[in-house]
């Protein structure tokens, strides 16, 4: 997957935000490689472990979905989509 950076100190105008956010962890062979931050709503921007900001993409939230079994409006958070 590619992802393009967010810039530091960057003034981004985003949608509405519900303040979910997803921890991700990542293992391979039973060690943790990899932990982002995924905001499920506004702007969706991934945090990497480092303090860097990623922008999303729609195929990384498909995936979410596949994995979690979660719709789209479950995973912004949105009031009463459970």
């Amino acid at each position: 997957m590619s992802f393009e950076p967010v810039p530091p100190n960057a003034i981004i105008s985003c949608p509405a935000d519900s303040g979910i956010s997803y921890d991700m962890h990542f293992y391979e062979k039973g060690k943790e490689v990899f932990l982002i931050n995924a905001e499920g709503g506004g702007c969706q921007f991934i945090h990497l472990k480092e303090g860097n900001a990623l922008r999303s993409k729609d195929y990384f939230w498909k995936m979410v979905q596949e994995a979690t079994e979660m719709n789209a409006k479950q995973l912004l958070g949105l009031p009463g989509s459970f």
